[in-house]
C-alpha cells in the first residue's frame, strides 16, 4: 500500500500540472524567458502564481532541469508558463521541466497543495531518489525494492526511481 502513495505523491509533483506566472502591463524578471534546454531552474510560488529562477545545474539545491522550449510536455514533465498582458507585452513563454535527479537526492513533494517540488536535505524531505535511468522510461527498470515507484519520461527517455524517505 505504501508503494502506491509514494507513486501518488512522486507523480503529482512530477506532473503537478502547469505552473504560471501572470504579468500585467509589466515584464518580471523570470528566468523562464531566456532558459535554455539544459539550465536548471528552481520554481517558487504556487500554481497560479510561480516564479523561476536560474540556478547551477551543479547547485544542490537545483530542482528542475528545462526539456524543452515550447511545444508539448510529456505527461511526466511540468509545464512552467510565463503570460504577459497589456499593451505591448511580449509573447508567452513556456518551458517543460523535469527533475534534476541523480541517485541519493531528496525532495518535498506537498501531498495536500499542488504546487512546485523542493530539493532539500534528506531529514526535511518525503522522497529520495534511488535511481535514475536512461534510454528507458519503463518503471519495471527500477530495483526491485519494497517502496520503490518509478515515474518515467518517454519523451526524454528518462526513468526516476524514488522511495519515501
Amino acid at each position: 500500500m505504501l508503494r502506491k502513495g509514494v507513486g501518488v505523491l512522486v507523480a503529482a509533483g512530477i506532473a503537478g500540472g502547469g505552473y504560471s506566472y501572470f504579468g500585467k502591463d509589466d515584464v518580471p524578471d523570470d528566468a523562464a524567458r531566456s532558459a535554455q534546454i539544459g539550465d536548471c531552474l528552481n520554481l517558487t510560488g504556487t500554481s497560479f502564481n510561480a516564479a523561476s529562477e536560474a540556478i547551477s545545474c551543479d547547485d544542490p539545491g537545483a530542482t528542475y532541469l528545462v526539456t524543452a522550449t515550447g511545444g508539448t510536455c510529456d505527461k511526466h514533465e511540468d509545464e512552467y508558463t510565463v503570460t504577459y498582458t497589456g499593451v505591448g507585452a511580449p509573447s508567452d513563454v513556456k518551458v517543460c521541466l523535469t527533475v534534476n535527479a541523480k541517485k541519493g537526492d531528496c525532495f518535498f513533494v506537498n501531498p495536500t497543495m499542488p504546487g512546485p517540488m523542493k530539493k532539500l536535505p534528506c531529514k526535511r524531505s518525503n522522497v529520495k531518489v534511488v535511481a535514475v535511468k536512461h534510454k528507458t522510461a519503463n518503471p519495471k527498470a527500477c530495483p526491485k525494492k519494497k517502496d520503490v515507484y518509478g515515474v518515467g519520461n518517454k519523451t526524454r527517455g528518462q526513468l526516476v526511481c524514488f522511495t519515501r524517505v
